[in-house]
Order: structure tokens, then sequence, then C-alpha cells
């Protein structure tokens, strides 16, 4: 009977052992796994703070750029890194580990991008050719600010008759597409009111199911032709731009000022020059495209910006604008002389209801 517990004993120690050493790997495993779950955080953390720093450095360039651009009009971009590298956009080395590596400028672009055309202010902007070549055509896209995923062919379908213009607040606009009026005017020497007043033309480019989406410059222009009311030719599309397009043929110029105003809906927008074979042209003085490169430690980041290089000042919406509320007062009976005089009369103290 002895042996037999003597026995029994020296099993229940053997299980003992087994137990604890389970115990001290599960916990082993267990503090190994925090200890990786710790260090991951802690280096995505870094991470974090070095694609920050990164994403700054890389702002630090396109600033230091356009900086550049501004301080030498006849900069003519670069292409390679090799300019940033000899400091021509300032001390690249911006201390703490960090730097912008590479800086590309192209002040000619092939078109102008615009994120977001307002229904309330205009925007201007040149068309010049860089090689002076002339403008044969434009092609015209715009579409919405935000995502056109949920965009369908039932939705543009749903756009008001072309030519309708519903009053602006109502709700009776049901596209997601908004109408563009663009105002074309081309530089022409000599430039004087009444070659500006015949030369000038103005087109609302709305939302349509055209087969081509066209429209000429032709019998247009003037005070006659302006208002010219193009269809366009829409589909739902994944670039956001280009959800509607008009192309306006018929131009023979090199040098034009085009000013663009949403109607209804704020829109993204985007136009492209072509000459006379349907090849695009460079221009100048529009925007400047600036794609930066960034770093802090190991990690980087690329920054691409379109610039503006026209005076961004203020451009009315109308002949004549007022910071201020005007009064007017008009009076009319019968029998006045039909003078200026005898007809308006001025309240320097008119109150407004």
């Amino acid at each position: 009977m002895k042996k037999r517990n003597i026995k029994r004993n020296s099993e229940l120690g053997f299980v003992s052992i087994i137990v604890t050493l389970l115990l001290m790997l599960i916990i082993s495993l267990i503090v190994l796994a925090f200890a990786k779950i710790s260090r991951r955080e802690q280096r995505q953390a870094l991470d974090r703070q070095l694609s920050t720093q990164a994403f700054y450095a890389a702002e630090t360039g396109i600033n230091d750029a356009i900086k550049h651009i501004k301080a030498n009009p006849l900069y003519a971009g670069d292409s390679d890194c090799s300019d940033t590298q000899s400091n021509t956009f300032g001390n690249p080395d911006l201390g703490n580990n960090s730097a912008y590596t590479c800086v590309l400028v192209n002040p000619y672009p092939n078109d102008v991008l615009i994120d977001t055309v307002s229904t309330t202010t205009s925007q201007v902007f040149p068309l010049q050719t860089k090689t002076g070549t002339a403008i044969s055509s434009l092609d015209i896209s715009w579409g919405v600010t935000g995502d056109p995923s949920g965009i369908t062919v039932a939705d543009l379908l749903a756009c008001p008759t072309v030519g309708s213009f519903p009053a602006a607040t109502s709700a009776t606009w049901t596209c997601p597409v908004g109408i563009l009026r663009v105002d074309l005017v081309p530089i022409i020497a000599p430039i004087n009111r009444s070659n500006l007043e015949a030369a000038a033309a103005t087109f609302f480019l709305h939302p349509g199911d055209a087969v081509t989406g066209s429209v000429s410059i032709v019998g247009a222009n003037g005070f006659g032709g302006q208002g010219v009311i193009a269809e366009a030719k829409c589909a739902p599309n994944t670039d956001k731009k280009k959800i509607c397009k008009v192309q306006i043929t018929g131009l023979t110029n090199s040098y034009y000022y085009m000013r663009v105003k949403a109607i209804y809906v704020n829109t993204s927008f985007l136009i492209e020059p072509l000459d006379g074979s349907g090849d695009a042209l460079a221009l100048t003085n529009a925007q400047a495209i600036i794609d930066s490169t960034g770093r802090a430690a190991d990690v980087v980041r690329r920054v691409q910006e379109r610039v503006k290089l026209t005076p961004s000042g203020f451009t009315p919406e109308g002949p004549a604008d007022s910071s201020n509320s005007i009064c007017k007062r008009f009076t009319a009976a019968p029998g006045v002389d039909a003078s200026v005089d005898s007809l308006f009369t001025s309240e320097p103290n008119c109150l407004l209801d």
C-alpha cells in the first residue's frame, strides 16, 4: 500500500509541472502579444507624426515654388529635381530630419481645372497659348463638386428641358448638374469698347442628351448673338469634372479671356483648348501645376496642386457693385416733362423699409 501512494504522489507532481509550464507558456505568449501590439501602435503613431511632417514639408515646397513663380514671371518650370537640390525655391532642408526632396513645376498645362465654380462668384482667367498657335475649339466639361458615383442615367434624364430657366429658389431644378454660363472675349488689337462688344460671346451650357454637344462661336458674338443656349452631352462618369461636355468651335484667335459662373448648382470645371488638328495646346499665365515631395525620416508624402497665375483681385458681378445697400426712387406723373431731371429725383437720405 505504501508503494502505491508514493507512485501516485510522484504522478501528481509531474502533472503540476506540466500545468505550470503550460501556464507560463500562455502568459509569455500574452506578454509577447501585448508587447508587439504596443510596439506596433508606437510605430503607427510615429508614422502618423512623420507623415504629417512630410506633408507639411511638401506644402513648404509648393509655397516656395509659388513665391519663386511670382518673383520670376519668365520662369519656365522644372521637369526634374536638379534645380530643387540647388535651392532654386529656397533651402529644401527644413531641419528636424525633414525636407522637400523634389519640386516639379509645369507653368504651361494643357487645360484649366477649377474644383468649384460657385453660383455666387465668377471665375475669370486667360486662355493664351504658349506658342501663339490659334485656338480652334474648346472642350468644356463640368460636373459636381461631390461624389459622382450615385448619379445615374435616370438622374440626368430628369434635368429640365433645354432652354428652361426656373427661378433660382425653385425646387423644380431636379438635375444633379447645373447650367454653366461662359463668357468668352478674344483679345485682339485694337482693344477698344466697340471691338470688345462686337467680339464677346456668351453661352449658357445646359445639361442634356445631345449627340455631340457642340456649338459654334459664329453668330454668338456681339449684342445680337449673345446668350446662346447649348445642349451638352451628359452621361454618368466616375470623373466628377466630366459628366457634361460641350465643344465650342469656330475660334480663330490665340488669346481669349473667359469668365465662368455656375447657375443653380455649384460645379467643377475643366477646359481644354485644341488646335485645328484636335491636338491639345499648352496655355500660359492661367495655371501652374506644382508637384512637391516631402520627406521626414524614412516617410515621404507627395502633394500636387494647381495654382492660379493671374491676379486674384475682385471681379465684379455687374457693371457696378456696391458694398452697401442702394436706395433708388423713381417719380413719374402724367404731364411731366420727359427729361432725366424731371423723371428721376435723388434722395440722399432715402430710408429702406
